[in-house]
């Protein structure tokens, strides 16, 4: 059978301009080959960075201005041209994008995924899916901001499931979503393989692949190291590389074990390997035993513009420095919001947000509560370089840039010209200001891969250990909070 997807030595260079006319390049995908037939599920794995998003944006031809492609895209038999891919985009490829900024904030989600249509049939094909991920109807009429993050992942994979694709690239599509959700999406990709079409899974997750791919591809700085059926991934033992073993080890149900703690220095080539961060089992239990500070959200109700009920209704909570609590709940139960209130982003209609007994009120300078949002992107400024975004957070430290795998070489490149990752360690260094006393990390590491994950929350923990720092750890991963917090937090 003709293979549906074709990868041919497909490389991916970039170039910028650094300090003044000084151009310089660099390649992100290095001679990719990759196979993708009808009725299977492949899933690319890898550390943020790796070139996986680039791999897709390539595929559906929406590059940057500043990007240069040599290879082959070969399509059902014939080469994906500029023109060709244009033409199949958004019907028979679609894409289930990483960002939830993919959105147009300007108009309504119901117009958004029906693309005009006033069809009864793509109305009923859309209001069964808003029914296979718990969506309300209500949705439709609602634009993106007024939407939680999970509720956007879920409007996204409803958009990519309207109508009747061949070819389905996933890039990240459950990070911010609850396992039950998460599970459910997965099953739906799989279902379309099933009937026919090819799924790409782009995923730092090598727990999600296994469950639903046929073969994984472990990507490496923009090359493929390792390639193998899912069966083959059942132990370490059988795996060739160190980083795809010390991927497998980061699992949750494997120990979530950072390289270095138990397998010696095996995998010291792979990934960035921060100096002062020890391992997790040792961060996690330095304790201090008389913390010295606050932060209490005290019968907080809110509810947001031209919304007919509160999404906070009397929530309290408190988090003490030298503590990390977690707080776990479905999508659109108001985590992300809490988070708002605390930092000082949004104001409660009812309630309190008091640190140390005292009403917190806006700061000169750096702010003693420190939001990390999920998505980096939209929490930096477009047009500044990345050096400019540190410095808003007072100076950072260098043992902080280099315990979080910050490389020089990153500094002058703008937020779009990195990863999703590499942007997340930039935000988390910012957060860490000399003025801060508490973090609010609102899925902080969700976009990351489980050995990044585990590196820097070993150094996080460390950190705020050491600094007497209290932090609100925000996520859907249980295994994560149970391993990282001193206590959790559970809405139903």
């Amino acid at each position: 059978m003709e293979p549906l997807l074709q990868i041919e030595n497909y490389s991916i260079t970039f170039w910028q301009y650094d300090h003044g006319w000084n151009r310089r390049e660099f390649t992100a995908v290095k001679d990719l080959n990759l196979v993708l037939s009808a009725g299977e599920v492949v899933a690319v794995v890898g550390a943020s960075g790796s070139g996986k998003s680039l791999l897709a944006h390539g595929i559906l031809g929406i590059l940057p201005y500043n990007a240069a492609m040599e290879g082959k895209l070969i399509y059902r038999g014939a080469e994906l041209t500029g023109k060709r891919v244009e033409a199949l985009r958004g019907h028979e490829i679609v894409l289930i994008p990483q960002s939830t900024s993919f959105l147009n904030p300007l108009m309504k989600v119901g117009k958004q995924i029906l693309k005009g249509s006033k069809k009864p049939d793509a109305r009923r094909r859309m209001e069964e899916l808003f029914k296979q991920y718990h969506l309300p109807e209500e949705v439709a009429n609602k634009y993106p901001f007024e939407l939680s993050g999970g509720m956007i992942r879920r409007v996204l994979l409803t958009m990519a499931q309207m109508e009747q694709p061949r070819l389905v690239i996933a890039d990240e599509p459950t990070p911010g979503l609850h396992k039950e959700l998460a599970a459910m999406a997965l099953g739906h990709l799989r279902e379309l393989a099933d009937q026919g079409a090819g799924v790409l899974l782009i995923t730092h997750d090598l727990e999600q692949a296994l469950v639903v791919a046929d073969r994984v591809v472990v990507f490496y700085e923009g090359r493929t190291i390792e390639e193998g059926r899912v069966e083959d991934f059942a132990r370490a033992e059988t795996l060739k590389q160190p980083y795809t073993r010390a991927l497998w080890r980061a699992m949750p149900r494997h120990g979530f074990v950072c390289p270095g703690e138990n397998e010696g220095s095996e995998a010291s080539g792979y990934g960035y390997m921060p100096q002062n961060s020890g391992s997790l089992s040792e961060a996690e239990h330095m304790r201090k035993t008389e913390p010295v500070s606050e932060l209490e959200a005290r019968n907080l109700t809110f509810r947001y513009q031209n919304r007919q009920r509160d999404i906070l209704k009397d929530v309290c909570l408190k988090v003490k420095s030298g503590e990390i609590v977690g707080l776990t709940a479905p999508s659109g139960h108001g985590k992300t919001t809490l988070c708002k209130l605390l930092a000082g982003y949004e104001k409660p209609r009812e309630g309190q947000i008091l640190l140390d007994e005292k009403p917190l009120k806006p700061q000169k300078g750096s702010h003693p509560v420190q939001m990390i949002w999920q998505q980096g992107i939209l929490a930096v400024d477009p047009r500044m370089r990345m050096k400019e975004i540190l410095q808003e957070g007072g100076e950072v430290q260098e043992r902080i840039l280099d315990g979080l795998g910050i490389q020089e070489g990153w500094m002058n490149r703008f937020p779009s010209e990195l990863s999703g990752g590499e942007l997340q360690r930039f935000c988390i260094a910012r957060a860490l200001g000399p003025g801060t006393r508490f973090l609010l990390a609102d899925e902080m590491t969700a976009m990351l891969d489980l050995i990044s994950q585990c590196q820097i929350w070993s150094f996080l923990i460390r950190e705020t250990r050491e600094r007497d720092l209290g932090i609100l750890v925000v996520s859907h991963n249980t295994d994560l909070l149970e391993r990282i917090c001193d206590r959790i937090e559970r809405w139903d």
